[in-house]
């Protein structure tokens, strides 16, 4: 219902210099913004995160094994998900960076944010991220011209680095890495020196407080550091009529300024709003500082662990699966997608084999497979590589939810023709989507990935 409500919410914009911010009126964000967030308040409230205190009705997916994907009930954007810790601990960022970098590895579309306990986390007692869809916030949109005038403070390798971005409303700091080891390790370096600002690391604060915004770009990872001075701004504190009740958080802080209070929506100004920004960000001259202890960092290695995890395949492909993957990998959209398949579908003609229909049925949203092709697939397996890799298990699809079971998975119709073999007979495009719907389920038949994992610890 809130989803539906949102699609019909009003926003309007906000002529800032160069910079054109957003204000959307959204009075079920009231829950949060008008939250006491003084620590007996929190403690006397049952965390809303904790799947015990969560509504049957909200579905969860994990992820990683220690996360968690859960609709967001209080929607901002379109699409708009909460990503909590399966264990009650404390909003703290360090020890679960990386999983930002992992999300945005499988859900290329996705922009990925985290509110620090002290700006704008309305749980700082249960760690969690948040993501939502891409190229919505006044942020990213000017992130092109941004990233035309970077200072880099710190760098990894010629592509990675860290970079003060002077040109916005407020300062803030961009780490742009390609792979995860160096996103930490840059990270790293600019968390220990915000944690010598006092400005975002002062009394009773239990990190620097600072806001995270990331999201993908070709093979790069970017990711938005905006140090926090305060966590709300003095109007929000304010007697009527001069109160604002605006709460900052990463999507605030990124332009995007949601007003739970109809009168509030109607009358902030774009001088208002860069003030609430500005008075929450940080100073241009405790980013000079942060600068100043980036540049100097040194590290040396205090530990190496070296140890192996594994990765269970994914199930074949339903039709939702398969528009998405094509999307990350392939750059289709959903009816380009679509129509390929239903080619592939209806037959090609494959030289020496006359027309032969290359997938299964295309509209599915089971992960069931037949005995024959679950036969066939350990066969070709057997064949190309070997007992060993093939899975041990009967895989015959999800039998943990509701679905509509008339159909198998997508997957090839004959082992046998295997997408090198069929090349020539093929378009481009068909080429490239057989190769993806061929490479899954044959993955899907084998044993999990064993991959070797190397931890460095870094004082």
């Amino acid at each position: 219902r809130r989803y539906r409500a949102l699609a019909h919410a009003q926003s309007r914009e906000l002529e800032c210099g160069e910079e054109t911010l957003k204000v959307q009126w959204n009075p079920a964000r009231i829950v949060s913004t008008g939250a006491k967030m003084d620590q007996a308040s929190i403690n006397e409230r049952p965390c809303f995160l904790c799947d015990a205190n969560r509504p049957e009705m909200q579905i969860s997916k994990t992820l990683d094994n220690n996360y968690l994907l859960l609709v967001n009930p209080f929607p901002i954007l379109p699409m708009h998900f909460t990503i909590p810790s399966r264990k009650h601990t404390p909003q703290r960022i360090l020890g679960h960076y990386g999983e930002i970098h992992r999300l945005l590895y499988r859900y290329a579309d996705l922009t990925v944010f985290y509110n620090g306990p002290q700006c704008g986390a309305s749980a700082p007692d249960h760690m969690h991220l948040q993501a939502g869809a891409r190229g919505i916030l006044p942020l990213q949109a000017s992130w092109p011209r941004l990233s035309r005038n970077l200072d880099i403070v710190y760098k990894r390798t010629d592509d990675e680095y860290i970079a003060l971005v002077r040109d916005y409303v407020c300062p803030f700091f961009a780490v742009v890495s390609r792979s995860q080891t160096n996103d930490e390790a840059l990270y790293g370096v600019l968390y220990k020196a915000l944690l010598q600002c006092k400005a975002v690391n002062g009394e009773g604060r239990d990190e620097p407080s600072h806001n995270i915004l990331a999201w993908r770009h070709g093979d790069d990872f970017i990711t938005l550091v905006i140090p926090r001075a305060k966590h709300r701004p003095d109007c929000y504190f304010q007697e009527e009529p001069r109160r604002l009740l605006v709460s900052p958080g990463p999507l605030d802080m990124a332009g995007f300024i949601v007003t739970p209070r109809g009168e509030d929506f109607s009358r902030i100004t774009a001088e208002q709003a860069e003030a609430i920004i500005a008075e929450c960000g940080i100073s241009r001259e405790d980013a000079e500082a942060v600068i100043a202890k980036c540049a100097g960092a040194k590290f040396t290695v205090s530990a190496i662990k070296r140890s192996e995890r594994r990765r269970l395949p994914a199930p074949p492909f339903t039709t939702s699966n398969l528009q998405q993957e094509a999307s990350r990998k392939l750059g289709f959209s959903t009816q380009k997608t679509m129509q390929i398949a239903q080619q592939l579908y209806e037959g090609v003609d494959v030289k020496g084999e006359g027309t032969v229909g290359l997938i299964t049925y295309l509209r599915t949203d089971s992960t069931r497979i037949s005995d024959e092709a679950q036969a066939a697939a350990r066969d070709y397996i057997r064949e190309k590589f070997g007992d060993r890799f093939i899975s041990d298990e009967k895989k015959t699809g999800d039998g943990t939810r509701k679905i509509q079971d008339a159909h198998e998975a997508i997957r090839p119709t004959y082992m046998t023709l295997s997408p090198q073999k069929v090349r020539e007979s093929l378009g481009r495009d068909q080429y490239r989507l057989y190769q993806l719907i061929w490479n899954r389920f044959t993955a899907s038949r084998m044993t999990p990935a064993v991959y070797a994992v190397t931890q460095v610890q870094l004082d």
